[in-house]
């Protein structure tokens, strides 16, 4: 079809992480027919390239140095393009302890994508990519899609509101995320839509059943996560001795990478749990491992939208997570997973001897998600409204 609006899409890298993931859900379910999508990325690495859907057209987003931006465009005879990215790297330089300006001003520096887009989306959620699908893209529309909870400096606060209301809409993976970044900036709330990630619901469950590499000890409780304080796997340890103490004979196994691991070592030598702490390291397909464990654990301090206990429950797994805003969206409590009351080790290994010594509420909660729907035509037509409809 000769007609097909053109959408651009923006984002980091393909390396294992919650964004990423959901831009390979969001790729299966995408109307090729009707529109082409062109996926820009900072760089074409990482194991999940490989699982977006082939109808996307990926592009590496090419980024230059000063000398090369003005000797490229001064070949092309682009006298006064070459003169405004001078200007702009100098004000860059003037800007270099301002990561928001700085920023800009290198966005504005570098040469502008030919092609011209119906909507640009910043996919990816830092502020450099805003800016670069800002001033690199010419578009009728653009949009920027926020996967996380961002806290707004208030030395910042003005000038990155003035940036991001030059976009037409934003996309929020969670009404906390939305809700959080509009007590920021006010302005954007007309302009804010929902969005949950989307996931591929067959693939997950085709990747669960592969084989298992290790034998997972009997009782086994998993957290899939970047090992950071805000994934809050630090409280692991502490959390597997008070279950230790009341009885319950667990294993705790952790995937992901990150600098919080020796933190992680060091609590679980504190505790005397060293052999029922199991860090596994990053896994590229942690499925097999959410299949046959026996309860996932979320000990998140912050997320935006929390794609593992997403995957859980579709691996019909019994979820036991913080208590974050986030999480009553996907969880109700004691129907298809359990919510802690505050984001604590007491508050969280409560919750999980409740779920080990009642086997009823177990099976309530295995047989509620082996029922409940994760449809995604509801969220796709929330994109596509923002997509057909006029500014």
């Amino acid at each position: 079809m000769g007609n097909k609006k053109k959408i651009a899409i923006i984002s980091n890298d393909m390396c294992m992480g919650g964004i990423e993931k959901s831009l390979v859900g969001l790729s299966k379910v995408l109307d090729y027919d009707h529109y082409q999508f062109d996926l820009y990325l900072n760089s074409t690495i990482g194991p999940l390239l490989q699982e977006l859907d082939p109808r996307l057209n990926i592009l590496e987003l090419a980024r230059y140095d000063a000398r090369q931006c003005v000797a490229m465009q001064m070949g092309e005879g682009k006298i006064w393009s070459a003169t405004v990215g001078i200007f702009e790297r100098l004000l860059a330089r003037s800007f270099a302890g301002d990561y928001e300006r700085n920023a800009y001003h290198i966005a504005r520096a570098m040469p502008k994508i030919e092609k011209e887009y119906d909507c640009t989306i910043a996919y990816y959620d830092r502020f450099d990519t805003v800016v670069t699908a800002l001033c690199r893209f010419r578009a009728k529309k653009y949009v920027f899609w926020i996967h996380g909870m961002h806290d707004v400096r208030s030395d910042g606060l003005g000038y990155r509101e003035r940036i991001y209301s030059r976009f037409h809409r934003a996309i929020f993976v969670s009404e906390a995320t939305r809700d959080n970044f509009c007590k920021s900036i006010p302005s954007m709330r007309d302009r804010a839509k929902v969005i949950h990630n989307i996931v591929d619901v067959e693939q997950i469950r085709e990747k669960g059943a592969l084989p298992l590499e290790i034998h997972m000890k009997r009782v086994s409780l998993l957290t899939v996560g970047r090992l950071s304080h805000e994934k809050g796997q630090d409280m692991i340890p502490a959390v597997i001795r008070t279950l230790l103490d009341k009885g319950h004979d667990i294993y705790w196994y952790l995937i992901g990478d990150g600098g919080l691991a020796p933190q992680i070592r060091e609590q679980a030598r504190k505790y005397s749990v060293e052999d029922r702490t199991i860090l596994l390291g990053m896994k590229n397909d942690p499925y097999p491992f959410i299949k046959n464990c026996d309860i996932y654990v979320q000990t998140s301090r912050l997320e935006g939208w929390c794609l593992t206990t997403q995957e859980a429950k579709i691996l019909g797994k019994p979820v036991v997570t913080t208590a974050l805003p986030v999480m009553k969206e996907q969880i109700v409590h004691g129907e298809n997973g359990l919510i802690a009351s505050d984001i604590t080790p007491e508050a969280l290994a409560e919750q999980i001897d409740h779920l080990l010594a009642n086997s009823v509420l177990q099976r309530r909660i295995q047989e509620n998600l082996a029922s409940e729907s994760f449809t995604k035509g509801f969220e796709l037509s929330h994109l596509y409204e923002i997509l057909e409809n006029e500014i």
